[in-house]
């Protein structure tokens, strides 16, 4: 190898490729395709020898079992593989052996029955050779050696070498021309070159460039494309920035320089580099890249020159960041979930738990360990007697996914805990089967949850269909979700069959509107529908309404989910008593408008809710007039003054003051008697009939009823008496 490294050194020129065996480190041969390359200086002169060398094993072995399977057919061509033919004209006039074998032919004799040497050449090549061969028999200058395709007597190609020249033969002038077969031989240089050319784009597709540095000139004396594209610059543009060590720091992140520095320190000491850092393109972006380093020695141990690789891996950071941040998200929901990983061997035994397990040995009260190498039966306090674990072990055995498999761990003071497994079975490349692999959660909470659930709901239930009122609810499509007896009461008969979850309410009106249930529907039955409708759509104050079998008061409401709460309540019997109470009121009323005394009832705020025909008629007021108004707004300030004074007596002492005599100037010439009675314990009410027995008033009283002024009002023509609802309570 130094001999040929003094020979480049001497010539100043590359060596051609040739091959070489070398072994690796760890003793295996290796077939090395190698030139050798000088790096001269700026004069010129030849400073150091690379060698490149590009591992052809894989194809020797190939190249050697093709020659292998190629043994018998040299040996029948002796060893030669030049052959030799002389033509005039192109009619053949000797060939050997070794060209009869190179074209396919049994002896050259059958060579030399041909009459022209044409079927010789590639189909595409005749015109091309025959312009040669008739330029060099007129004796133009044209190439001696020169490649070509020809034709083999089975019609395959094959590609030659040939050295031709004339010749004198037979006394006259013919070529002579001395062929090669290097069909091998253009088959590897293509195959070569395609390697080649799989090489550059497997760098171009890894992002990986490559560099070699000279230490003394501090600049690069190689540097691919690959190199100046992971920077973002044009070849040419790295180059004239690259050149020097600070000029390499100018794409290194700030951040990353130090890095970047000591690394390279440690390269120019004669150590190895491996490092990762970030670069800065012109265009402001961010690449991470991994750089490996070389150093190279000259004969004194010094370091001369560098060769490095860099790769970009920013989609790999990118990559390795979404993966960690998925595993620590990962992590932070299992530390803060109910839930835990767990794994079984090929024996369904537990082979691994995940961190938030401690739950649960914190719940069975034992450590993690004590899980590991049992089986699930084992584990969950389970029996095989049970349907439960017996169906959950079938599953195993029979290596089938299972989901949700529920069972209840008593712990020893009793309490219960409950989880939720679900399970996929593990395969090996070979299709073994290998274990299982799942999920658990403590579903304790969720199962009190539901239990809390459903006794509530029962309980609901059973308030429900208690009520005396019918209930039932439509979701926010208006279709009946629940109901309670009542309500499936109210809708009897021929209604009751279209009682189910998801009927319309609108189909239930158009039903009820037909059925001759509801006495206002008939014969209107359209417009009773878009009534009900509208009532039930836009719910507002409770309204009634009058059925065959009673009356009925509704109230409807939405419910937050944009549903309707609907209350029926059998209003029947207050119907009935509202009735009564009218008629005996009416009758009250008639009774009172007869009595021969002017009679009065009044309210806690001392406003009129009562008075009959006559004290109507005192007043020349209608009874509507006097309704509603208070007793200084009637009598005037003195009297009212004075019934004041009797009702406070009657209010102070819980006794009733019966005909207290007043003389009114409202009535002149009238005197009157008034008595004040209490009811239920309030305000008092007065009749003012013209009696016998007189009780006078004291004088003061009497005085300020003397020095009252009201003017009677006139024209007005008495009617009925009225009755008014207290608004508080009555008097």
């Amino acid at each position: 190898m130094e001999s040929l490294d003094r020979k480049v050194i001497e010539t100043g020129e590359p060596l051609p490729y040739f091959e070489e065996t070398s072994l690796d480190g760890s003793g295996n041969s290796h077939t090395l395709f190698t030139t050798k390359v000088p790096l001269k200086d700026a004069d010129g002169g030849v400073k150091n020898v690379v060698t490149v060398a590009l591992d052809i094993s894989e194809r020797k072995q190939m190249e050697d079992a093709l020659r292998a399977s190629e043994g018998q057919f040299r040996d029948l061509i002796e060893g030669s593989i030049q052959g030799v033919l002389i033509h005039r004209d192109f009619k053949p006039l000797f060939a050997n052996q070794s060209l009869a074998d190179i074209f396919g032919y049994d002896s050259p004799e059958e060579i030399l029955r041909l009459d022209s040497i044409l079927p010789l050449l590639a189909a595409e090549e005749r015109s091309r050779m025959t312009d040669i061969a008739n330029a060099r028999m007129r004796g133009e200058n044209v190439p001696a050696n020169y490649e070509f395709q020809g034709a083999r007597k089975d019609g395959s190609k094959i590609w030659l070498q040939s050295s031709a020249h004339a010749v004198a033969w037979g006394g006259d002038r013919a070529i002579q021309s001395v062929v090669v077969d290097i069909t091998e031989r253009k088959i590897m240089s293509e195959e070569l070159a395609r390697s080649e050319d799989r090489l550059k784009q497997a760098t171009r597709l890894a992002k990986l460039g490559h560099w070699i540095w000279d230490v003394a000139e501090e600049r690069y004396i190689h540097c691919s494309e690959e190199q100046a594209e992971i920077h973002g610059y044009p070849l040419e543009d790295y180059l004239a920035q690259g050149s020097t060590v600070d000029g390499d720091l100018s794409f290194t992140h700030p951040e990353d320089r130090e890095l970047y520095q000591t690394a390279f320190r440690d390269l120019r000491k004669g150590e190895a580099l491996d490092v990762e850092y970030r670069v800065v393109t012109p265009g402001g972006e961010t690449r991470y890249v991994r750089e490996i380093a070389r150093p190279i020695f000259d004969e004194n141990g010094t370091v001369v020159q560098e060769f490095g690789t860099t790769q970009d891996i920013t989609e790999t950071k990118r990559v390795e960041k979404a993966l960690q941040e998925s595993e620590e998200r990962f992590q932070s929901f299992a530390e803060i979930g109910s839930d835990w990983l767990w794994e079984m061997d090929a024996d369904l035994r537990f082979s691994y738990f995940s961190d938030p397990i401690h739950k649960i040995t914190g719940i069975t009260g034992l450590p993690q360990e004590h899980y590991l190498g049992k089986t699930r039966l084992e584990v969950g306090q389970g029996r095989i007697d049970d349907e439960n674990w017996r169906q959950h072990w079938a599953d195993l055995e029979a290596r089938r996914p299972y989901r949700d498999f529920r069972y209840t761990y008593v712990k020893p003071d009793g309490r219960r805990h409950y989880w939720s497994i679900s399970g996929d079975p593990i395969f090996d490349s070979s299709g073994k089967f290998a274990g299982y692999r799942g999920v658990g959660t403590d579903i304790t909470e969720r199962r009190l949850a539901e239990e809390a659930l459903r006794t509530s709901e029962e309980k609901f239930f059973a308030a429900l269909n208690n009520s005396s009122e019918a209930i039932a609810l439509y979701d926010a499509d208006d279709r009946l979700v629940l109901w309670n007896d009542v309500y499936q009461w109210h809708h009897s008969g021929q209604l009751e069959s279209l009682l189910e979850p998801g009927l319309r309410f609108e189909d239930l009106v158009w039903a009820r509107a037909y059925s001759g249930e509801s006495p206002t529907a008939i014969g209107r039955e359209e417009d009773y529908v878009a009534e009900r409708l509208e009532r039930h759509r836009c719910p507002g104050d409770p309204f009634e309404t009058q059925r065959k079998d009673g009356w009925y008061r509704y109230r409807e409401h939405r419910t937050p989910d944009g549903g309707i709460m609907i209350v029926i309540s059998d209003i029947t019997d207050l119907k009935r008593r509202e009735t009564e109470l009218t008629e005996k009121t009416t009758l009250l009323q008639s009774i009172l408008d007869a009595v021969p005394a002017t009679i009065g009832y009044r309210d806690t705020e001392n406003r009129y809710v009562f008075v009959n025909q006559r004290a109507a008629s005192r007043l020349n007021k209608r009874p509507e007039e006097v309704i509603g108004k208070t007793f200084t707004e009637i009598w005037g300030e003195t009297d009212n003054l004075t019934v004041q004074d009797l009702a406070q007596g009657v209010i102070e002492s819980g006794e009733p003051i019966i005909d207290a005599e007043v003389e009114s100037t409202c009535i002149p010439g009238h005197t009157v008697m008034v008595s004040v009675v209490p009811v239920n314990g309030t305000t008092p009410s007065g009749t003012l009939p013209r009696g016998t027995r007189r009780h006078r008033l004291p004088s003061a009283s009497r005085a300020r009823a003397a020095s009252s002024r009201c003017s009677p009002r006139s024209g007005v023509t008495p009617g009925r008496s009225s009755f008014r609802r207290p608004t508080a309570r009555p008097v």
